[in-house]
């Protein structure tokens, strides 16, 4: 007699989650041999960029494939800890790690190929204007403090409680608009002549994104430090017994220390990185036009596959 053992949609983005992690780790590691295989790397590839590169998605498994996930479903504190890997840490992790230069030196032939064939189709004018719209911070940065602040609104987080696939809509959502903004503060495409004038500029402008970033984060884990009474009914109820024996509105409170060390912690190391950049910029930069990154990913591609 067969036994079908249910399958949860925790249990498919766990599984998903740990196959695309693989095919990067993959591509990464086959893009450093090639690379070394040249010689010496078309833009340096450091230890620290491969050591971004595996704590980036180490820290995308613990959100999405290990029990701090459905740990997030009792304890308030677990499911922060979520948000902050799945907000600033994997993408920040990831985009500092040069994955534009790597992962396409470790594509296969076949798909370098049709990569070609796809990103000559990217040309589309229209498609060059959504680039240069979510490329640009005015728009990356209200997404993602939106999207931050939108789902701890008790209404739409208690319904991310008891619904497991709008609960990994909202982890989806997460990563999304994470690392679209940190992308645009990154910019981790590799620096061109085109791209040198106005840079000291654009840092700042960058700077000045991070650092709204960071008061909107402070904003919002003070508030859940400092509020007296527990914010969401379910965490309140007991319906789901919290370890530790911790009370919901200790539990919340820990959440919101979190959010405004943990996280403020990112932000400071972001903002440093770019202050001492505004103050050693390199000669003649220029401002990224978003058109070049289909330019830019022709070139990376070229490289591949003339290995």
């Amino acid at each position: 007699m067969s036994v079908s053992l249910p399958v949860s949609v925790h249990d498919i983005v766990a599984v998903g989650a740990a196959l695309i992690v693989a095919v990067l780790a993959t591509l990464y590691i086959a893009g450093l041999r090639q690379l070394a295989r040249r010689g010496r790397p078309w833009h340096a590839v450091k230890r620290l960029h491969t050591a971004c590169f595996g704590l980036g998605l180490l820290a995308l498994l613990l959100a999405l494939a290990s029990p701090l996930d459905t740990l997030g479903m009792r304890l308030f504190m677990a499911a922060m800890g979520q948000h902050i890997l799945l907000l600033m840490a994997a993408p920040l992790l990831l985009l500092v790690a040069r994955p534009a230069v790597v992962l396409p030196a470790g594509l296969p032939r076949a798909m370098v190929r049709r990569s070609q064939r796809v990103l000559r189709a990217l040309r589309a004018p229209w498609l060059r204007w959504v680039a240069r719209l979510l490329s640009s911070p005015f728009v990356a940065w209200p997404l993602y403090v939106a999207d931050a602040v939108a789902w701890h609104i008790p209404p739409l987080y208690e319904a991310a409680l008891h619904d497991m696939a709008l609960h990994q809509v909202q982890s989806l959502c997460f990563l999304a608009t994470g690392l679209l903004f940190w992308w645009v503060v990154v910019e981790p495409l590799p620096d061109r002549p085109a791209r040198r004038r106005h840079q000291g500029l654009r840092v700042g402008l960058r700077l000045i994104t991070v650092w709204l970033s960071a008061s909107a984060n402070t904003g919002l884990g003070l508030f859940l430090a400092w509020k007296d009474t527990p914010l969401y009914a379910t965490y309140a109820s007991g319906a789901w017994p919290r370890p530790w024996g911790l009370s919901a509105l200790d539990d919340q409170r820990l959440a919101g220390i979190m959010l405004w060390m943990l996280g403020g912690l990112i932000y400071v190391g972001a903002a440093g990185v770019l202050f001492i950049h505004l103050m050693t910029p390199p000669p003649d930069p220029d401002d990224l036009d978003p058109a070049e990154i289909i330019a830019q990913a022709e070139e990376i591609i070229g490289r591949a596959a003339s290995r």
